[in-house]
């Protein structure tokens, strides 16, 4: 079986690109804008002091997106254009490919993990090497279905348990199961005595 490179393989793959642009789009990212390459092309122009950008994320009551909350940005205006300056998410996000050319030997010795991933790596050696700022296009969602709820619809919330228990984040494995513990029921038992009442399902 091929290993899996896990966070490690961007580091080959930033490496092979050949266009202008690099953009990155988690896995539990649904939906995004259908012309999304003109969107970041429009704001990298317009905000060419900026080396990293993100989509912002839709937010309801099952997921924040697994973006900080609205007192960690400000907002730079530029004629129609709103960024908010701040953290910016590797969820569905665009940095120019010269600029990581430029910085390649630099990235290529740092270690990515769960815990410590591309997107802040990133964001940290554009901002110190190339003074270059980063933040979220606020106009320009994506559907990053993040958490727990999300986990469970798609089938994968013991997959994200394991993995959080594997790169050490225990507060958010502690958080997917709980969820899934809160949502197992007993399955009702027959009538007659014939059924194991040990029988339990996740709703």
């Amino acid at each position: 079986m091929k290993e899996n490179e896990g966070l490690q393989a961007y580091h080959r793959l930033f490496t092979a690109a050949s266009g202008k642009y690099i953009v990155v789009v988690d896995d539990d990212v649904l939906d995004f804008p259908t012309d999304l390459d003109a969107v970041f092309d429009r704001y990298m122009t317009a905000f060419d002091d900026y080396g990293f950008l993100c989509l912002n994320v839709v937010q309801n009551e099952y997921t924040n997106g697994a973006k900080p909350p609205a007192d960690a940005y400000s907002l730079d205006i530029r004629d129609e254009l709103t960024v908010e300056r701040g953290p910016a998410g590797g969820w569905c996000a665009c940095f120019r490919r010269r600029h990581y050319t430029l910085l390649a030997p630099l990235i290529k010795r740092r270690r990515l993990s769960m815990a410590s991933g591309e997107d802040g790596m990133l964001s940290n050696m554009f901002a110190t090497y190339l003074r270059k700022k980063h933040g979220v296009i606020r106009d320009h969602l994506c559907f990053h279905a993040t958490g727990p709820y999300y986990a469970a619809q798609y089938g994968h919330l013991d997959r994200e348990i394991e993995k959080y228990k594997t790169v050490g984040l225990r507060d958010l494995a502690t958080a997917y199961e709980d969820h899934r513990d809160a949502h197992v029921a007993p399955v009702p038992q027959p009538d007659d005595d014939t059924g194991d009442d040990s029988a339990q399902t996740v709703v």
